[in-house]
């Protein structure tokens, strides 16, 4: 008998480790975003945080996306950044860049934080699925730097059941039409305006989330749909989307296809953001495991015959993009 507990006591710590690993006056719980918990494959899914404290005043909070997630099973849920990459995490997640997060002091009253999946996996397949997730923003409040907390304290929450679901048929050809239509009421700002903002906030918002839905819908089409909108001058506001989108995409011979054609074309731009794309997608398609440097290598040869075919604002953004890459 006292083996028996013994076995079910060591099980229950494996299974709830957050009972185990979290200090006792910290809580984090993980919950879907309005009770919702069924998806379509290509749906947004988002999550909620809740962060509370007993000991009001020890604790402060980084108010940034730092997130890590585990799916079981992991087999359907992949990175969407591409087997390269570890599924459940952003890229860099770990590193501190940027300005200084905002520090939030926690007490009992819990702070609600959102993410979504989406950005730490694509659920290529249909079914049920355990999300368990961990944040490592919470640290005491003495300790805090410039950049962020000191030694911050590893949270891992309870777990949350989500079933993903094949959509029903016309689903994703109507949610293709929708999001082209927000893009297509949006006018980008001129050439001379390159990487800021428009005189639209309305209409870029629009278009951001035109992109992103696009990106998340993972079809040949909406792939080839976001590299024929990444052919025009856009603020990065709206193609760090695009960039998230075709790196995701399970189509990436479609769209290293497509995008050769826009080497050509005397009026598409080739910024460093769409070269890189280019190059790291040239390099997944060529091998396996890639060749990053040789695809690079070539990728810019690419570019500099295809130079004399570029003409106006287009000609001067695509030299400036060869010489940087020099």
């Amino acid at each position: 008998m006292r083996r028996a507990w013994f076995v079910l006591l060591a099980t229950l710590c494996l299974v709830s480790p957050s009972v185990a690993e979290n200090p006792a006056d910290l809580t984090f719980t993980l919950s879907p975003a309005n009770g919702r918990t069924t998806f379509r494959m290509g749906e947004a899914i988002e999550v909620e945080f809740r962060i509370s404290s007993t000991a009001p005043g020890k604790y402060v909070l980084e108010d940034s996306y730092s997130a890590r997630f585990n799916a079981d099973p992991a087999d359907g849920a992949v990175s969407p950044r591409g087997g390269l990459y570890p599924a459940g995490q952003l890229e860099g997640s770990g590193a501190r860049s940027g300005p200084p997060p905002r520090m939030i002091a926690l007490n009992a009253n819990s702070t609600v934080q959102t993410r979504q999946l989406n950005m730490f996996f694509s659920f290529r397949k249909s079914g049920h699925y355990r999300i368990i997730a961990e944040t490592d923003t919470v640290g005491l409040a003495d300790g805090r730097t410039r950049g962020g907390v000191r030694n911050p304290i590893t949270l891992r929450s309870n777990s949350i059941d989500i079933e993903i679901i094949k959509p029903e048929p016309g689903w994703e050809e109507t949610q293709l039409r929708a999001n082209l239509a927000l893009l297509a009421q949006w006018t980008p700002v001129s050439p001379s305006g390159l990487g800021q903002r428009g005189n639209n906030p309305q209409g870029e918002l629009a278009a951001i989330n035109g992109v992103r839905a696009l990106g998340l819908l993972e079809t040949r089409e909406a792939a080839l749909a976001l590299v024929d909108f990444y052919g025009r001058e856009l603020p990065i506001s709206v193609t760090q989307y695009i960039d998230q989108g075709l790196r995701r995409s399970p189509y990436p011979k479609e769209i290293v296809a497509a995008m050769e054609k826009q080497l050509d074309m005397p009026d598409v731009p080739i910024t460093r953001q769409w070269f890189g794309i280019f190059s790291d997608l040239t390099a997944i398609v060529a091998s396996n495991p890639p060749d990053f440097a040789k695809a690079y290598a070539g990728s810019r040869d690419r570019l500099n015959r295809a130079i004399p075919k570029k003409r106006g604002n287009s000609a001067d953004i695509s030299i400036r993009t060869l010489n940087e890459l020099r």
